[in-house]
């Protein structure tokens, strides 16, 4: 079984520059050495499943290839994991590959790799975790088939071009981080490596002296960005064309203050899950009519929306989100989770609504949609106003039950910007709210705490609020 992804590796010119890192550039030619090594060590263990500690260098993603060329699966543990060793308990068929194996692959003899076929045929790839807004974390197993002809998609969505630099800011253990890195490798544009915008500083010295000309990041990383160097990005808005976003929702005034910052810039968002990555995709320019949607379905994938009876809704009709295409992934791994499905569609748990030009507006998960007195109330509809009050740095509203009456309530959890706020600010807020939502999507309650609890890819934790 031929792989497409690493036969786009091998054939890829050897002297181009493929990773650029803060201390080193490494070409396709010393990459594939890398890998053919990696697949010498790999090949000696009999284990089926690799769990890769996911740190942002080259080993880790040769170690990828190398499960590929191999036909193991290679597994991937966020780095930031405090005991990344318990992932090894899920199964008696795993190794464990982590920096320690460093020093001994940079001398391991080798037989270049020179074709994509298998050393033994295995459909599957890899297994990215997810945590989702539960915390919870499952395997999602996914195929060759899949990641390659998503990847392609993305690229025939934003234009990747074999001239692009991309400015890499996420993890790789996580869905759109990988994805990204195929995506490039299909381009045949390279990759600078960096682990999100903790030193600004270094992000914009990169950007510079490297020509960055793609930047691949989250919301909460780009609204950091506009927010601590709003002036210093506007100097690169001729020199940034694409921007990819994902993972986590935006605000419409979000999305506008970043079309203004880079007028210049294609600015892309996609909406999707590591089940079903990049079902969706917003270009803000093409799409500005639209801007607070999340896009129409992407090459190769088809939406419907389910109704509580398992019925497609109607325009504008709230309803469960489902998806259908290339983009899916083969089943759950290492869970007793189980995948839904209606006819070929992927049930995703997510809510919200086609509208006649078929552009798709999320609302909300379904076990974040709160039911209050018998209406269904998005969270994010009330978070959007909370947070356009001078005062709030950011929001978070769940469901709770009041311990007099019984009844079910809204509960919101604020984070104030500074002690500048109204004395009586829950009187205010609800005054504010009135002239913009309606009685039943009040907040009953509205705490003041010192962060809202996140995910690494900036997905609000209800589950945590409601622990408190």
């Amino acid at each position: 079984m031929k792989i497409p992804l690493l036969q786009s590796l091998i054939e890829h010119n050897s002297d181009k520059t493929f990773l650029i890192s803060a201390e080193k550039r490494i070409t396709y030619g010393k990459f594939l050495i890398l890998v053919s090594k990696i697949c010498n060590f790999l090949n000696e263990r009999t284990e089926r499943y690799i769990f890769i500690n996911a740190e942002k260098n080259e080993f880790t993603l040769a170690a990828y290839f190398a499960c590929a060329k191999l036909g193991k699966i290679a597994a991937f543990i966020d780095p930031m994991s405090k005991f990344p060793e318990q992932f090894l308990s899920l199964t008696n068929n795993s190794f464990y590959f982590s920096s320690t194996l460093y020093d001994e692959l940079k001398d391991r003899e080798y037989i270049m790799i020179d074709n994509s076929d298998q050393t033994e045929d295995n459909e599957m790839s890899e297994i990215i975790f997810t945590t989702g807004t539960t915390g919870n974390p499952k395997g999602v197993l996914l195929s060759h088939n899949t990641v390659y002809k998503t990847a392609k998609n993305i690229n025939k969505f934003t234009n990747l071009k074999s001239t692009d630099v991309e400015m890499h800011m996420m993890p790789i253990s996580h869905s759109f981080g990988l994805a990204r890195i195929r995506c490039c490798i299909i381009a045949g544009c390279p990759i600078v490596l960096h682990n999100g915008f903790g030193n600004l500083n270094l992000f914009f010295e990169s950007l510079k002296k490297n020509k960055g000309s793609v930047i691949s990041t989250v919301p909460a990383g780009i609204n950091f960005l506009l927010k601590l160097a709003k002036q210093k990005i506007e100097k690169f808005s001729d020199q940034i064309r694409m921007i990819e976003l994902g993972s986590a929702p935006m605000t419409k005034e979000e999305k506008m203050l970043l079309l203004e910052v880079l007028p210049n810039t294609d600015i892309c968002m996609h909406y999707g899950l590591t089940e079903a990555s990049r079902s969706t995709f917003l270009n803000f320019s093409n799409d500005i009519n639209f801007i607070d949607s999340v896009g129409k379905q992407n090459f190769g994938t088809n939406l419907l929306i389910l109704n509580s009876k398992k019925e497609i809704c109607k325009v504008n009709e709230l309803g469960e989100i489902c998806i259908k295409g290339t983009n899916l992934f083969s089943k759950y791994i290492f869970t007793e989770s189980k995948a839904s499905f209606h006819n070929d569609y992927f049930q995703t748990g997510d809510y919200g609504y086609l509208n006649e030009q078929g552009y798709l507006f999320f609302q909300a998960r379904k076990d974040e949609m709160m039911n209050i007195a018998g209406k269904k109330v998005s969270p994010l509809e009330i978070e959007k106003y909370l947070n356009k009050l001078s005062y709030i740095e950011e929001s978070a509203c769940i469901q709770s039950k009041n311990s007099n009456t019984g009844l079910d309530e809204i509960r919101a959890y604020i984070v104030l910007k500074d002690s500048n706020c109204p004395s009586n600010i829950s009187f205010e807020i609800k005054k504010e709210l009135k002239n913009h939502i309606e009685y039943y999507k009040i907040p009953t309650s509205i705490i003041n705490i010192g962060k809202i609890p996140k995910s690494s890819n900036g997905k609000i934790l209800r589950n945590k609020l409601k622990e408190k």
